[in-house]
C-alpha cells in the first residue's frame, strides 16, 4: 500500500467520522402541536353554568410557553364556556382528562386526546340518582 492510498483511506475515514458526528449532534427541527380542550358546561335544561371549576389533567407533559404543565385549572365564564390550550413538543397532544366541579352538581369527568371541544352537562346533586353524568365531544 502506497502513502497516497493510506492518505486517501485516512481522509475518507475522517470525513465519515465528521459526517456521522454531524448527524448525531446536528439540531433537529422540533415540531410543536397544540393540545388542550374547550367547551361549554350546562345544566340538564341547557342553561350555562358560570363559575364551575374546570381542571385539565394531561397524561404527558405539555408546556405553557416554556413552563412544563401537567394540570391546569380555570373557571367557566358567565356563558358556561371554558378553554385552555398548551404546546406539545415533538408529537401531537396525548390523552387528557377534563374534570368539572360546581357545588350542588355531580362532578363530571371527560377524557380526550389532542385538542377537543366538549359539551358537558352537569346533573344537580338531587337528580344524580335518576340521570348519569353526560357529556359529549363536539
Amino acid at each position: 500500500m502506497t502513502i497516497k492510498s493510506k492518505r486517501l483511506i485516512v481522509v475518507l475515514a475522517v470525513t465519515a467520522a465528521v459526517a456521522l458526528a454531524a448527524l448525531i449532534v446536528w439540531p433537529r427541527k422540533i415540531v410543536e402541536y397544540a393540545t388542550g380542550a374547550d367547551g361549554v358546561v350546562t345544566d340538564p335544561q341547557g342553561k350555562p353554568i358560570a363559575g364551575a371549576t374546570v381542571r385539565l389533567r394531561f397524561d404527558e407533559r405539555v408546556f405553557d410557553a416554556i413552563t412544563p404543565v401537567r394540570e391546569a385549572q380555570l373557571q367557566t365564564d358567565d356563558q358556561g364556556r371554558f378553554g385552555d390550550f398548551f404546546i406539545s413538543c415533538g408529537k401531537p397532544g396525548g390523552p387528557y382528562l377534563v374534570i368539572v366541579e360546581k357545588p350542588g352538581f355531580v362532578t363530571s369527568r371527560v377524557r380526550g386526546t389532542g385538542t377537543g371541544h366538549h359539551r358537558i352537562v352537569l346533573q344537580p346533586v338531587k337528580d344524580a340518582a335518576r340521570s348519569p353524568v353526560s357529556s359529549t365531544a363536539v
